[in-house]
């Protein structure tokens, strides 16, 4: 039986290419577990942005004041939306 050393060869290449796609990889993960924020962590507001203001019913009033505040369009479901926020009724407000 020969050993076939091109094989070999092109077998060691695989594997020294997927250990340094692993060490890539680790480089670019967070060292410790706390340093990872989740997103909501990471919005951060600048003072005097404009605070989302709503409705009784957690609607916005209009489509001014959810563009004001930063969230249109609004979705169905999100919170915010309301029907009178979407004029073509396919469930997204301030189009």
């Amino acid at each position: 039986m020969d050993f076939d050393f091109d094989a070999f060869k092109k077998g060691m290449m695989i594997v020294g290419a997927c250990l340094v796609l692993f060490l890539a990889s680790l480089a670019i993960l967070p060292k410790k577990a706390d340093q990872a924020q989740p997103f909501n962590q990471i919005q951060q507001f600048a003072p005097g942005q404009p605070t989302k203001k709503r409705q009784s019913n957690g609607s916005y009033s209009n489509c001014a004041e959810a563009r004001a505040a930063g969230a249109a369009p609004v979705y169905s479901g999100e919170p915010g939306y309301g029907s009178h926020l979407d004029r073509d009724h396919d469930g997204v407000g301030c189009e």
